[in-house]
């Protein structure tokens, strides 16, 4: 017989949100006595069988879609009320449901923490082990990068592995109150190489120090394009000679369209969390443009699904 978390996570990942019920949960536990089984029951569901249909549908679309029309670059007065607005939202989501913002699974909200507190920061460690498999397939010795800058290290689940994966790690997040969350959750955890920077402005960015490794997942994308343009920069052009980066964005949303003047008036001002995209020529050369060269790019599985996301290794030239 499966286990019921086995069940859950077969769920979300086929249907894409949680069990209706517990109920739910214990019949699909007891009737089904392997993976197969379970996979065969939910994929046979008519709800299963619209998802299916929808997503090759939109598959198509993204495939064919014409060049969208996102503005990356925009005055230095405007990018500051973009980071000012980025900031807000999230110190919001910090002083209110911190790990929620997270991990956006109901466990996680503030009123069901303490049960679920030890899972949330136990699923981080699956993805430093990505960055690792990643790192070596390239031929490159993930231990001999010693120190690592993770950008948008939110409440610390993530940035826990990565303390016990390198000597030192610089946690640099936009909001103060998610930082907040992180230094305490990981000293009372006995970790103590981490060094939290908040990094809410241009000149924040320029003051992080060089780092063998930069690493961000499920952070850039919540962020207007601008915005994911310069903090990819400014955090690849961090890394030593030889270093590597591994990080995720969405590169294409279905009918998606970016104006950082209409965004400012509109959309920022309702104060939610934002799902955006950074097309893949502008990611191609920003990377370049840090001085770095591609070693992988995988389309993941870490966005929605009227959207193309991708995780990116690079190693920045000049060094072994």
């Amino acid at each position: 017989m499966l286990d019921t978390e086995t069940v859950r996570l077969a769920y979300h990942v086929l249907m894409g949100r949680e069990p209706a019920n517990e109920r739910l949960v214990a019949n699909l536990t007891r009737g089904c006595d392997d993976i197969r089984q379970l996979r065969n029951r939910l994929m046979s569901l008519p709800e299963f069988q619209q998802k299916l249909g929808a997503s090759i549908s939109i598959g198509v679309r993204l495939q064919q879609a014409p060049k969208p029309a996102v503005e990356v670059e925009v005055a230095p007065g405007i990018l500051e009320q973009l980071l000012e607005h980025v900031e807000t939202v999230w110190r919001r989501f910090g002083e209110t449901e911190p790990h929620w913002s997270v991990l956006t699974n109901q466990r996680y909200l503030q009123d069901n923490l303490s049960a679920n507190l030890d899972e949330f920061y136990a699923s981080g460690e699956k993805d430093v082990q990505r960055f690792r498999w990643a790192t070596e397939r390239a031929g490159i010795a993930f231990d001999g990068l010693r120190d690592c800058l993770e950008l948008g290290s939110g409440v610390g689940r993530v940035t826990l592995w990565l303390a016990r994966a390198f000597e030192r790690v610089v946690g640099a997040d936009i909001s103060a109150s998610h930082l907040a969350v992180a230094e305490r959750e990981l000293t009372a955890r006995d970790i103590r190489n981490i060094d939290f920077r908040r990094v809410a402005s241009v000149t924040a960015l320029d003051a992080l120090p060089q780092c063998g490794a930069f690493y961000s997942v499920i952070t850039l994308q919540h962020s207007p394009p601008p915005v994911m343009r310069l903090v990819l920069e400014k955090a690849l052009g961090r890394l030593r000679p030889g270093g590597v980066g591994h990080f995720q964005l969405p590169t294409q949303i279905l009918e998606y369209s970016f104006d950082a003047e209409a965004f400012l008036a509109g959309q920022a001002t309702e104060k939610a969390m934002e799902h955006h995209c950074l097309p893949q020529p502008t990611v191609f050369e920003t990377i370049e443009r840090s001085g770095c060269r591609v070693l992988e790019c995988v389309q993941d599985t870490l966005s929605r699904p009227n959207k193309i996301s991708n995780t990116f290794t690079v190693q920045k030239v000049g060094g072994a």
